[in-house]
C-alpha cells in the first residue's frame, strides 16, 4: 500500500509539467483562433465596403470616370481608404459594362506573432453592372385609364382577354361586351347585364404609371452619324419625300417640316416638333405620310403632326403630343410599335388591322378610332377618350426591343 502512495506521489511533477504543456498549447490555439476570428471579420466588413462601392459604381455606367469616383466615395463612407482600391472596367457579352472593385488589405495579428505570423492578408473583390428590373403597375392591364378624375367608359363593343383598370370610376354604356379577366376601379366599376366580366371590382388599389425614362435610355442614340442645325423658325423640305437611315440628329429647337412624306429605316432625333404633310413615297400609294421599318425610333422633343396615314412598325416617342391626323394608320403585322407622348395626347386611327405593341400617354389623353380592330399590347392613358369599335385585345405575344421599368445595379461576383 506504501509502494502504491510513493508512485503517485513521484507522479505529482509530472502531472504538472504536462498540464502546463497543454495549457500553452491550448492558449497558443486559442489566440491564433481569436486573430483569425478578428481578421474574418474585418475581411467580412471589407467586403461589404467593397460591394457596395462596386454597386454604387455601376449606376453610373458606362461614364467610367464618373463610376470611380462613386466606387471610391463609397470606400470611404465606409472607413476603407480608396487609394488602395483597384478599379477597372470591361464589357459583358451583351455589351454591357462591368465595373470590377478590388481591395487587399494587411493587418498586424495580436496574438499568432507566437507562430511566427506577425501579419494576416486578405483581399476582396466585387463586380457589377446594370440592367432593367421588369415594371408592373399599370402595364399589367391592357386597357388603363390613369386619371384620379376621369371616367373610363366603353362606348362600344369590345372583347378583352385580360384585365382593364381606371384609377377613378369604369362604366360600359353599351351592351354588348366581354372582359376575361377583371374591370377595376378605384371608384365605381359598373357594367351594362349584356357585358361579361370575370371580376367587376370596385374600391381597387390605386396604380401608377410607371416611369419609361430607362425605355428612352435604351432606345435613343446618343451618337449620331450626321447632324443638322435646326434654327428656331421652320426649316422646310418641300420638293423631295425625306429619307433617313443611319442616326440622324436635327437639333436647334425649330420646327421641320416635310412636305411630301418621311421614310425612316434608322433612328431620327429631333430637338423640336415635326410636321410631316404630302405623300410622296416610293412604292406607295399618295396616302402615306410616313413609312418606318420595325427597327426604327423616333424621338422628337415637341410634338409630332402627322397630315395623313402612317404605315409601318418601330418606336415612336415625343415630349408633346403624337397626331396621326389620317383615316386609315395601317401596321405592319407581327411587328411591334411604341408609341409614347410623355406629356401630351396621342390620337391615331388604326381601322380593320391587326397592332402589336403599346400606345402610352401618361399624363395626356388616347384617342384610338377606327373600327374592327384587333391590338396585342397595352393601351394607357391618363384619360382613354375612344377605342376603335368592334375592338379586341390580347396580351402582346411579340417581343419589344425594350424592357419596361427602372435601372437596377447588381453585383455579378
Amino acid at each position: 500500500m506504501k509502494g502504491i502512495k510513493r508512485f503517485f506521489r513521484a507522479e505529482d511533477g509530472v502531472s504538472a509539467i504536462v498540464v502546463a504543456l497543454l495549457m500553452v498549447v491550448f492558449l497558443s490555439v486559442a489566440a491564433l483562433v481569436t486573430d483569425l476570428g478578428i481578421a474574418y471579420y474585418k475581411r467580412t466588413e471589407l467586403q461589404s465596403a467593397v460591394d457596395a462601392a462596386a454597386l454604387a459604381g455601376a449606376y453610373l455606367l458606362p461614364d467610367q470616370e464618373g463610376a470611380s469616383a462613386a466606387a471610391r466615395n463609397y470606400l470611404q463612407l465606409n472607413g476603407v481608404n480608396p487609394a488602395n482600391a483597384q478599379i477597372t472596367f470591361t464589357l459583358g457579352s451583351r455589351g454591357n459594362s462591368i465595373i470590377r472593385v478590388g481591395y487587399a488589405q494587411q493587418k498586424r495579428s495580436y496574438f499568432a506573432n507566437v507562430f511566427g505570423i506577425n501579419t494576416l492578408n486578405y483581399s476582396c473583390n466585387a463586380k457589377a453592372t446594370t440592367g432593367i428590373r421588369a415594371a408592373k403597375g399599370a402595364f399589367d392591364y391592357l386597357l388603363f385609364s390613369g386619371s384620379p378624375t376621369g371616367t373610363l367608359e366603353m362606348k362600344t363593343n369590345f372583347h378583352i382577354y385580360g384585365s382593364v383598370h381606371s384609377n377613378y370610376n369604369f362604366t360600359t354604356s353599351y351592351r354588348n361586351g366581354y372582359i376575361e379577366g377583371a374591370a377595376e376601379a378605384v371608384g365605381t366599376a359598373y357594367a351594362n347585364s349584356g357585358v361579361v366580366v370575370g371580376a367587376l371590382i370596385s374600391g381597387a388599389p390605386f396604380v401608377p404609371m410607371v416611369s419609361f425614362t430607362e425605355v428612352i435610355n435604351q432606345m435613343v442614340p446618343t451618337v449620331f452619324d450626321q447632324s443638322y442645325w435646326l434654327p428656331a423658325v421652320n426649316l422646310v423640305a418641300a420638293d423631295n419625300c425625306m429619307y433617313f437611315t443611319g442616326r440622324t440628329r436635327i437639333y436647334g429647337g425649330g420646327n421641320l417640316v416635310l412636305k411630301k412624306g418621311m421614310k425612316l429605316t434608322g433612328s431620327l432625333y429631333v430637338e423640336g416638333n415635326l410636321y410631316v404633310y404630302g405623300a410622296n413615297i416610293q412604292g406607295e400609294n399618295g396616302n402615306t405620310c410616313i413609312l418606318m421599318s420595325d427597327t426604327s425610333v423616333l424621338y422628337v422633343t415637341g410634338s409630332i403632326y402627322v397630315e395623313k396615314n402612317f404605315k409601318g412598325a418601330g418606336s415612336i416617342f415625343a415630349g408633346g403630343s403624337i397626331n396621326f391626323a389620317g383615316g386609315s394608320d395601317k401596321l405592319t403585322d407581327k411587328k411591334p410599335l411604341t408609341l409614347y407622348s410623355s406629356n401630351g395626347n396621342i390620337t391615331l386611327n388604326v381601322g380593320s388591322t391587326h397592332g402589336y405593341g403599346i400606345v402610352y400617354a401618361p399624363l395626356g389623353n388616347v384617342s384610338v378610332g377606327g373600327g374592327n380592330t384587333t391590338w396585342h399590347g397595352s393601351i394607357i392613358g391618363n384619360t382613354i377618350s375612344y377605342i376603335p369599335a368592334n375592338l379586341t385585345m390580347y396580351a402582346n405575344d411579340v417581343q419589344l426591343p425594350f424592357i419596361i421599368g427602372s435601372r437596377t445595379a447588381f453585383l455579378i461576383e
